[in-house]
């Protein structure tokens, strides 16, 4: 294991990045318990010690984009936790404007979602029973050479890269971070122009979830795709897991 708790690499226009474990560590731990998710702080661990071969892996995506981490608790306790989660990454964000706020109705599962929620959702590409860094751009939208591919198209560019896709629970967390950071901009939530696929989701004979934020409904919409279905408005995230 590796001792140092920071990693330098060179992001895609070759300048030079840090990204200290210490900092990643405490400002999730104080994310969740700002935003009354403590249950998952306190499945975090006390440090993060990577590999050799894990701190190889962050500096090759690091050279292809990659900025960001997102630090969870086992997909158990995510598990556990899952009605928590949904209804404090749709409650209202602080200090951002009446006509981007979350809705006081939530988030909105489409029927074969909210009939599948949560037990019939297949978590894929994560480890069992530990807690795990996932990388990530950080885009505001999907890129634009992700349209209209369909989820069997997407798994085997995401396979070949060594990445996985997105879960429920990551978007959830990810879409409420997202307006927390970007709560002044004009556009504030992740995918308004385009759906997402949430590849690591998915439920058995329907396909895999798809997510978008509605302006008009104001919340997360999430649906359900089959392996094939294609659209020019919806493209695909890439992350890597760091298993702790």
């Amino acid at each position: 294991m590796i001792n140092e708790q920071k990693i330098k690499a060179q992001n895609s226009l070759g300048q030079t990045i840090e990204f200290d474990f210490n900092e990643i560590l405490a400002y999730w731990v104080d994310y969740y318990a700002s935003n009354n998710m403590s249950q998952l702080a306190n499945y975090l661990p006390r440090f993060i010690s990577i590999t050799a071969e894990q701190e190889a892996l962050i500096k090759e995506k690091a050279a292809k984009g990659f900025r960001k981490f997102i630090l969870l608790p086992s997909i158990e306790v995510q598990k556990e936790n899952i009605h928590k989660i949904k209804a404090e990454t749709e409650k209202e964000v602080e200090g951002l404007a009446v006509g981007k706020q979350f809705s006081p109705s939530g988030a909105f599962f489409w029927a074969d979602v909210q009939a599948g929620f949560p037990n019939n959702i297949t978590t894929l590409n994560r480890p069992v029973g530990k807690p795990y860094l996932l990388f990530i751009k950080d885009e505001r939208e999907v890129p634009v050479y992700t349209l209209n591919s369909s989820a069997e198209e997407a798994k085997i560019i995401l396979q070949e890269s060594n990445e996985t896709g997105l879960t429920l629970v990551e978007y959830l967390i990810l879409q409420r971070e997202h307006v927390r950071m970007n709560i002044n901009n004009d556009k504030p939530h992740m995918d308004t122009d385009y759906y997402t696929w949430l590849l690591d989701s998915e439920i058995k004979e329907k396909g895999y979830l798809k997510a978008h934020w509605h302006s008009v409904y104001k919340q997360v919409r999430i649906n359900v795709n089959q392996i094939d279905g294609k659209s020019e408005y919806r493209g695909f995230r890439s992350s890597v897991v760091i298993t702790l």
